[in-house]
């Protein structure tokens, strides 16, 4: 019997590739994942910048504390009046290179977006605006300085307050 080398019916070959349908569910599946991604990525900025800011008003403590072991009182902010950061809306604005009395530097360069309330003695108030509401150290700060009981504070209490005191 000789074998015929003719492709049989049964074992013609499709073409190799991917159907439209095929094509459109891996390129929807992305893109689903791509926008959780992103939204994400959005919240790690929000998250990283408020960490720069807590960070940037606990240095400034540091200063105040230093300045208050030198002096025996904490800058006056004016009888109740603000001291507010380089960038701040509103209040007396200070944007020096560096917070300073006399020939001690205590802190070369002010951090952006604070505000400072204090009443000249010994006890004081920092306070910046954080950008993520869910931000459990927000709550802890309002517990912990209580910024509702300072006379010299008479400012409204945001949802994304974040304060640091004398503690």
């Amino acid at each position: 019997m000789i074998k015929s080398y003719l492709p049989q019916p049964s074992l013609v070959r499709r073409q190799a590739g991917f159907t439209l349908i095929e094509i459109l569910v891996v390129i929807s599946v992305i893109g689903i994942l791509a926008g959780l991604l992103l939204t994400n990525f959005v919240g790690v900025r929000e998250r990283a910048a408020d960490t720069s800011h807590k960070n940037d008003l606990r240095q400034l403590k540091t200063a105040l504390r230093l300045y208050y072991n030198d002096v025996g009182s904490y800058p006056d902010a004016g009888a109740g009046a603000t001291i507010q950061g380089c960038g701040s809306p509103a209040g007396t604005s200070v944007c020096a290179d560096a917070f300073s009395s006399g020939t001690t530097v205590y802190m070369n360069e002010l951090p952006a977006d604070f505000a400072y309330y204090s009443d000249g003695i010994d006890s004081f108030l920092l306070v910046t605006t954080l950008a993520n509401a869910s931000d459990e150290d927000i709550t802890a700060s309002v517990n912990r300085c209580d910024p509702a009981s300072r006379g010299y504070f008479g400012q409204t209490i945001g949802p994304t307050d974040y304060f640091v005191c004398e503690d």
